[in-house]
């Protein structure tokens, strides 16, 4: 193996790693959901949350209720999934509300499928990175790629 990408906190002993693309969490929901009203952040508890456990997400789950000023209850949660493309399947199908990586659902905002009801973007903590041991930085072939990977995320 050349070059790998990861999803992570970018401390990977022993190789070297480039940031490719940060990540951001964002609400969306299907317009189904709303049935095409607007929300606020009172309106926030009372929807129906579809919540992604990952151990990535915990804290963005905590800041985005400290941003809002509100609390969530248990109550409110109706799917818990640890599978990020469950959850998008279940955000389309109109199921809930949920915060997600933009990464993953970017295409789904960009054509309409998919709408951000709430004007906040977090921050995640783990970002996409390019590792490998230094010297394969070095080989045109892993140089083109990480040249045509780079241009592909600007790109978004």
């Amino acid at each position: 193996m050349d070059l790998a990408i990861r999803y992570g906190k970018g401390n990977y002993r022993g190789l070297e790693t480039r940031l490719l693309m940060e990540e951001t969490f964002l609400p969306v929901c299907h317009d189904s959901l709303l049935q095409g009203r607007s929300i606020t952040a009172a309106d926030v508890p009372h929807l129906p949350w579809l919540i992604d456990d990952s151990v990535d997400i915990e804290n963005v789950w905590l800041e985005f209720q400290r941003r809002l000023g509100v609390d969530i209850p248990d109550s409110a949660i109706k799917l818990s999934v640890t599978e990020s493309s469950t959850l998008v399947e279940a955000i389309l199908a109109g199921r809930g509300i949920a915060l997600v990586r933009r990464s993953l659902v970017g295409d789904l905002l960009r054509s309409k499928s998919l709408r951000c009801p709430i004007d906040i973007s977090l921050p995640g903590e783990y970002h996409y990175y390019l590792v490998a041991p230094p010297a394969k930085f070095q080989t045109q072939k892993v140089r083109a790629f990480v040249s045509w990977i780079t241009g592909e995320v600007e790109r978004r």
